[in-house]
């Protein structure tokens, strides 16, 4: 291959439903394909609107602040507004974040008034959250036990987290920024923004009937008997299994 080929190579652009794909080569310096991608833009005619762009590093792992002076220098000089960028390499710290978020913890205890449990990942309390008490979770929340108090599932933003309880009586359940109040529950200030939905299905569960409250397609909290939820179940089946091995 000759070095005009192997330069050609090193950056190539095509074209999207979303605006441009530039596709970097991960093997190559880095300087090299900074230049190389310097040169096949300043060849093009000059954009007088702002195109949107995605840029593909592959197994290179560029540092955020890296990332972030060569967007601003594509937005500057080209009018290239970057709104994705895909790499297949993260770090350790980011790959240990990643698996603190899945690993399931078990608690065997009260949560009473007063009192906060927190867990990043996913939680399974073999016991009772009391009034005024607390537990919070990066992922999902299921309680052998009765939620009298107050849950908050997907503390980190996750909206596809779930809080399962085999005797639903909260005072408030939080998913994400979405919120459901009891009836009996006094509105807080901090909580004025959240999208709210004060009816859910099912407020008079049968005692001992394992229930779910979740985010339907609306984002609307909704609480359902876990039987009718076979995406969901799945979810609580795992948690169960767990406690068991």
């Amino acid at each position: 291959m000759s070095e005009g080929q192997e330069e050609v190579e090193l950056v190539q652009i095509r074209g999207t439903k979303s605006g441009l794909a530039i596709q970097l080569d991960d093997q190559a310096e880095w300087d090299k394909v900074t230049e190389r991608l310097k040169r096949i833009l300043d060849d093009q005619p000059t954009n007088h609107s702002t195109v949107s762009a995605s840029l593909v590093m592959g197994k290179r792992y560029v540092t955020d602040r890296e990332t972030g002076r060569l967007c601003a220098w594509l937005k500057n000089q080209y009018n290239l507004d970057i709104h994705d960028v895909d790499k297949e390499v993260i770090t350790l710290e980011e790959a240990n974040a990643m698996i603190e978020e899945q690993t399931f913890h078990q608690e065997i205890r009260m949560v009473r008034s007063g009192q906060v449990l927190d867990v990043k990942g996913h939680v399974l309390l073999i016991g009772d959250v009391n009034p005024g008490g607390l537990i919070r979770a990066t992922g999902n929340i299921y309680i052998l036990g009765y939620l009298r108090g107050i849950a908050h599932a997907g503390a980190s933003g996750n909206e596809e987290a779930v809080v399962c309880a085999a005797f639903m009586e909260p005072r408030q359940i939080r998913i994400a920024t979405s919120i459901y109040r009891s009836p009996d529950d006094e509105p807080e200030e901090d909580l004025d923004a959240v999208n709210e939905k004060k009816e859910p299905v099912d407020t008079e569960p049968d005692q001992g009937t394992l229930e779910c409250a979740f985010l339907n397609e609306d984002r609307q909290m909704t609480i359902e008997r876990i039987q009718k939820l076979p995406k969901h179940r799945v979810k609580v089946d795992m948690a169960f299994q767990y406690a068991n091995g």
